[in-house]
């Protein structure tokens, strides 16, 4: 009867420590697929600024170089873009 409890005891001491390498497992991934969100999330907030970003650097071109030729940008929000023509 001891040798049968203390079978019993080894078995459920492995399945306890395999439930603990599950459970850290399966934290490690939702911790990981949490960080992955965010970062979508957190790319998708910048695309948003790529727009501004492009106007911001034609504009600072436009202003020191104010002889060189502007081109039409499909688009674009700039007031001082030329018409295409």
């Amino acid at each position: 009867m001891d040798a049968y409890y203390a079978f019993l005891q080894t078995i459920y001491k492995y399945l306890h420590q395999i439930k603990k390498k599950i459970l850290f497992g399966l934290s490690v991934i939702y911790v990981g697929i949490d960080i992955l969100i965010m970062v979508q999330s957190l790319m998708l907030y910048l695309f948003h600024y790529i727009p501004v970003i492009f106007q911001v650097a034609s504009l600072l071109a436009a202003l020191a170089h104010p002889g060189h030729i502007v081109i039409y940008a499909p688009g674009d929000s700039l007031p001082c873009r030329r018409d295409a023509s």
